[in-house]
């Protein structure tokens, strides 16, 4: 879902895929995932909304990844990955603010 937030492309309301064809709902309905695919809009337009960039994006699939192990190693990497995108994200929006300012 990650991958597909980070193609969304909000003037069509689609997702570009490595081809850049945008991939519209009447694509997913056709593909049988018409189920699936307002869901799947709906996170890709909030994920957009945030302006999240390509750093965030990373640091957040690498918590996906180390989250979902339970090894006591696994744990630590997780800890350390998640501290630094809380980190980072705070200060890229507070720079993002003062610019503004």
């Amino acid at each position: 879902m990650l991958r597909m937030a980070r193609r969304y492309d909000a003037q069509s309301d689609s997702i570009l895929f490595a081809n850049n064809q945008p991939y519209t709902r009447d694509s997913y309905s056709l593909a049988g995932m018409g189920e699936t695919i307002e869901d799947l809009l709906r996170f890709c337009r909030q994920m957009y909304g945030m302006k999240v960039d390509n750093a965030e994006y990373a640091l957040l699939t690498a918590i996906v990844i180390f989250s979902g192990k339970s090894s006591p190693s696994t744990f630590s990497i997780s800890y350390r990955v998640c501290s630094a995108w809380f980190e980072f994200s705070f200060h890229s929006r507070i720079n993002s603010y003062d610019r503004i300012g």
